[in-house]
């Protein structure tokens, strides 16, 4: 092993036991103010659907980009690249997948997931996931309008 995989391997462990302090710090206090748990836990459970949320609308993003318009996309920039391709008309292939208001709802909640994601040191924060956890009725409710039009779509094109 090189001597900068090893630093970089090092650095990440002390970051880990930092992280890893300030969990055990958390649960410390915790204990101590246990209404102070409960909110923090509705927060935790509530960004957590939000995750879930997110993976599964990119896990079927990730499927028609696969199968429909035959690309795997990848790199340190997949998940951005990933939901840009779903707002891009491929001619000849495909139709866009989603308006720009489902973009910018979509790319919102992609930012909210990259958070929540890494939040183990910080904990979550109602100001942090405020604005997207409003933002759900609307951007599901256009979203499912795009969806419905993409299967249009696909219902065209499969018939015999």
């Amino acid at each position: 092993m090189k001597r900068n995989e090893l630093l970089l391997v090092r650095g990440e462990l002390l970051f880990l036991l930092g992280a890893m302090e300030e969990v055990n710090n958390i649960i410390k206090e915790d204990i101590n103010d246990l209404d102070k748990v409960k909110i923090r836990y509705v927060l935790s459970d509530m960004g957590a659907n939000l995750q879930r949320l997110y993976n599964g609308i990119e896990e079927n993003f990730m499927r028609i980009s696969k199968m429909i318009d035959q690309v795997d996309i990848s790199g340190p920039t997949f998940h951005k690249d990933l939901l840009d391709s779903m707002l891009i008309e491929i001619k000849g292939v495909r139709p866009v997948v989603i308006s720009q208001e489902s973009y910018d709802f979509l790319n919102n909640l992609r930012s909210f997931r990259h958070v929540f994601t890494h939040q183990y040191k910080t904990g979550i924060k109602w100001d942090k996931m405020k604005d997207v956890v409003l933002s759900i009725p609307g951007g599901i409710a256009r979203l499912k309008e795009d969806l419905y039009v993409f299967i249009q779509y696909i219902d065209e094109c499969t018939q015999e």
